[in-house]
Protein backbone atom coordinates (compact mmCIF):
# COMPACT_ATOMS: atom_id res chain seq x y z
CA UNK A 1 0.00 0.00 0.00
CA UNK A 2 1.56 3.33 -0.80
CA UNK A 3 0.27 6.42 1.02
CA UNK A 4 -1.74 7.51 -2.24
CA UNK A 5 -3.47 4.63 -1.25
CA UNK A 6 -4.27 5.18 2.04
CA UNK A 7 -7.39 7.24 3.82
CA UNK A 8 -6.51 10.58 4.48
CA UNK A 9 -6.72 10.01 7.98
CA UNK A 10 -4.49 7.97 7.54
CA UNK A 11 -2.15 9.68 5.33
CA UNK A 12 -1.88 12.33 7.41
CA UNK A 13 -0.59 10.12 10.29
CA UNK A 14 1.76 8.35 8.30
CA UNK A 15 2.74 11.91 6.94
CA UNK A 16 3.43 12.92 10.62
CA UNK A 17 5.54 9.66 11.43
CA UNK A 18 7.84 10.60 8.07
CA UNK A 19 8.34 14.03 9.40
CA UNK A 20 8.95 12.90 13.08
CA UNK A 21 11.47 10.67 11.61
CA UNK A 22 13.57 12.99 9.31
CA UNK A 23 13.66 15.36 11.93
CA UNK A 24 14.90 12.38 14.07
CA UNK A 25 17.57 11.69 12.01
CA UNK A 26 18.38 15.55 11.61
CA UNK A 27 18.67 15.68 15.58
CA UNK A 28 20.94 12.31 16.08
CA UNK A 29 23.31 13.65 13.12
CA UNK A 30 23.33 16.91 15.16
CA UNK A 31 24.43 14.92 18.48
CA UNK A 32 27.05 12.64 16.37
CA UNK A 33 28.56 15.98 14.54
CA UNK A 34 29.21 17.20 17.81
CA UNK A 35 30.29 14.30 19.34
CA UNK A 36 32.79 13.39 16.73
CA UNK A 37 33.69 17.38 16.72
CA UNK A 38 34.72 16.92 20.28
CA UNK A 39 36.62 13.62 19.43
CA UNK A 40 38.80 15.42 16.52
CA UNK A 41 39.30 18.15 18.69
CA UNK A 42 41.21 16.52 21.45
CA UNK A 43 43.09 14.12 19.18
CA UNK A 44 44.15 17.59 17.52
CA UNK A 45 45.43 19.15 20.57
CA UNK A 46 47.12 16.05 22.16
CA UNK A 47 49.16 15.53 18.46
CA UNK A 48 47.36 12.59 17.12
CA UNK A 49 45.64 14.46 13.73
CA UNK A 50 46.78 17.23 11.82
CA UNK A 51 45.52 20.24 11.16
CA UNK A 52 44.74 19.17 7.39
CA UNK A 53 43.19 16.19 8.80
CA UNK A 54 41.31 17.77 11.77
CA UNK A 55 39.77 20.29 9.39
CA UNK A 56 39.16 17.73 6.36
CA UNK A 57 36.78 15.69 9.72
CA UNK A 58 35.29 18.76 10.89
CA UNK A 59 34.54 20.22 7.36
CA UNK A 60 33.37 16.59 6.27
CA UNK A 61 31.29 16.29 9.32
CA UNK A 62 29.21 19.89 9.04
CA UNK A 63 28.82 18.16 5.14
CA UNK A 64 26.55 15.92 6.10
CA UNK A 65 24.80 17.70 8.98
CA UNK A 66 23.70 20.17 6.30
CA UNK A 67 22.77 17.72 3.63
CA UNK A 68 20.77 16.24 6.54
CA UNK A 69 18.81 19.76 7.01
CA UNK A 70 18.40 20.09 3.17
CA UNK A 71 16.59 16.84 3.65
CA UNK A 72 14.13 18.07 6.24
CA UNK A 73 13.70 21.36 4.04
CA UNK A 74 13.26 19.39 1.14
CA UNK A 75 10.97 16.86 3.01
CA UNK A 76 9.02 19.35 4.55
CA UNK A 77 8.29 21.65 1.58
CA UNK A 78 7.29 18.51 -0.61
CA UNK A 79 4.58 17.68 2.79
CA UNK A 80 3.38 21.52 3.27
CA UNK A 81 4.30 22.62 -0.14
CA UNK A 82 6.56 25.84 1.70
CA UNK A 83 9.89 26.29 3.36
CA UNK A 84 10.60 25.45 7.46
Amino acid sequence: MTLHTLPQADRKLKVQDLENDVCSLLHMTRIAVSHIEGVVNFEHSIGNLSDDDSNGVIFALYEIHSRAQALRDRFYEAVHGQSA
